[in-house]
């Protein structure tokens, strides 16, 4: 059900596997999440950033490394109703 609403979203397929591999690791650097996904590290590094515009990823440093996490799925939600508001405006 997550990945449905991940790809109504508008995420492409790896974006989506980021994401929920992050939800699964909890807080990872972009080696980890590389190694998890299964994805090379420069498609982890756009769709981190593809993420974090969304609000669905926060990062944070520790020891000179970054560690990202993955918000609530919740807030998937909260995106959706969002970009459900934002067309309703625009047919207006």
């Amino acid at each position: 059900m997550l990945i449905n609403l991940l790809k109504s979203l508008g995420f492409s397929d790896k974006v989506s596997a980021l994401y929920l591999a992050l939800l699964r690791s909890g807080p990872s650097s972009v080696r980890k999440l590389a190694e998890i996904s299964g994805l090379n590290r420069g498609v982890v590094y756009d769709g981190l950033k593809v993420l974090q515009e969304e609000g669905v990823v926060e990062f944070y440093e520790k020891e000179n490394k970054q560690y990202f996490v993955a918000t609530s799925p919740e807030k998937l939600e909260e995106v959706a109703h969002g970009r459900e508001k934002e067309l309703q405006k625009t047919s207006q």
